[in-house]
């Protein structure tokens, strides 16, 4: 965890997607290697 600099709850979710793709606004996600799905581009315009 702290060579990522993530906490406890970011590591398990990490371990929880087991490689596959992850959504999420956060990149650290993305910075540690994990495919990330940006929550952000997902969102429905209004």
């Amino acid at each position: 965890m702290k060579k990522y600099g993530v906490t406890p709850f970011d590591a398990l979710h990490a371990i929880y997607c087991d490689g596959d793709e992850i959504i999420s606004s956060d990149k650290k996600y993305s910075e540690i290697g994990l495919k990330r799905v940006r929550l952000e581009e997902k969102l429905p315009e209004f």
